[in-house]
């Protein structure tokens, strides 16, 4: 048997090109390596899509799934709602808004939203927010978060790490592009500003690159304009 390997097993359940059979066949023999397997996925905000390919690959989850199975439908749906609940507010109270550091191409649950409003118009959002009974937790010009039940949203008004502006409200906003994710629209960003956003916020906010972040940018590399981000 080949040595387990918890990256190459995870890449060849999602399917990517590093897929590999002689995996998908260890951890069908091995529930072990399955659940060390689902245990690397979430730790990489890949949990959501590595349980939809294991289920399609006839893979036989370990009982000991279902509670946080369970738990990542109910974040799910908490999701739907909050994208929901933020384009019916934004036209209501009037505020723009974008979704910014998505990564919209690979299907996931994230554990945080994460808004880019116009610092004019952030009274307005947080308000909007608080009287549909979410509760305000961290509050600063920069960097705002309001708390649902499971999910977190944070409203940024500026793109600024170790006092540099990267990117300018103008940019952000005008930069808007309609998406969808699970099946609700939003707003989202252009593949240009969307790429600038989470290159700044993984190296210079979390000084590092989830593999979610990285299977994103890898698969929007080719939509890119890369002399427009330059």
């Amino acid at each position: 048997m080949k040595r387990y390997e918890p990256l190459k097993a995870l890449l060849s359940v999602i399917g990517s090109e590093y897929s590999s059979r002689g995996l998908i066949d260890q951890l069908k023999r091995d529930q072990a390596c399955l659940k060390s397997t689902l245990d690397y996925a979430y730790r990489n905000g890949l949990y959501y899509l590595c349980v939809l390919r294991s289920i399609e690959k006839g893979l036989i989850l370990p009982e000991s799934e279902k509670v946080r199975w369970d738990n990542e439908n109910t974040k799910l749906e908490e999701y739907r709602a909050i994208i929901t609940l933020t384009e019916e507010l934004s036209q209501t109270y009037g505020f723009n808004y974008v979704l910014i550091k998505a990564c919209n191409t690979i299907p996931h649950v994230p554990r945080d939203i994460d808004l880019f409003i116009s610092s004019t118009e952030r009274e307005i959002a947080i308000k909007a927010f608080e009287e549909q009974g979410m509760k305000c937790t961290q509050e600063g010009i920069t960097e705002t978060s309001l708390m649902g039940k499971d999910l977190k949203v944070d409203i940024y008004t500026n793109i600024c790490y170790m006092g540099v502006t990267f990117l300018d409200d103008e940019c952000i906003l005008n930069s808007k592009s309609m998406d969808i994710v699970f099946g609700v629209p939003y707003q989202g960003l252009s593949h240009e500003v969307n790429l600038l956003i989470m290159v700044i916020h993984s190296l210079l906010g979390h000084r590092c690159l989830s593999l979610l972040d990285f299977l994103h940018i890898k698969n929007i590399l080719n939509a890119v304009d890369i002399n427009l981000c330059k």
